[in-house]
């Protein structure tokens, strides 16, 4: 078989919207391309996937999803990264459209908010409860997205406002 190098094109931190007309996209997220990732298709395993997303700074993920770009819209398109087949699926797919890159999107966790203590010692202020990088539970003054650091080297980002098959 024919050599196969890809590189992993992440989409997070934003989420799925359905828009009036039934039309489901990913708004206000940002992009991050691993240009130091080119990865030979044929060792493509699911800890690599899961090493790249705890790269971009989540601790945690709900779901990994590729997104078949020969798919009519985003919504037929996600595909789950759920294990040895569902890498197989996405391998396939590479070698028959003899793609170059794929996308991926992170479904990750933010919890219900909490009441965080005020600076000024009165009643508590509602937070969403995050966790940074290191594990510790964000401050009061944390926001989403202190959910996830900057990048390692060797990512472009870019934030994409809404992104559609």
């Amino acid at each position: 078989m024919e050599e196969l190098y890809v590189v992993p094109v992440f989409h997070h931190g934003g989420k799925f919207v359905r828009h009036p007309n039934g039309e489901l996209v990913y708004a206000d997220g940002d992009v991050h391309r691993f240009n130091t990732y080119e990865l030979d298709v044929d060792t493509l395993n699911l800890r690599d996937m899961v090493v790249m997303v705890e790269e971009l700074g989540y601790k945690s993920h709900n779901a990994i999803l590729w997104f078949d770009k020969t798919a009519p819209e985003l919504e037929t398109g996600l595909n789950e990264l759920d294990g040895d087949e569902a890498i197989r699926d996405l391998i396939d797919w590479l070698r028959e459209n003899q793609e170059n890159e794929f996308h991926v999107f992170i479904e990750h966790p933010i919890d219900k908010p909490v009441l965080a203590e005020n600076d000024g010692g009165g009643e508590g202020v509602p937070v969403e409860q995050v966790y940074l990088v290191d594990g510790s539970p964000a401050r009061d003054e944390a926001t989403k997205e202190d959910a996830f650091e900057t990048p390692h080297p060797g990512t472009d980002s870019q934030n994409a406002d809404e992104i559609r098959a």
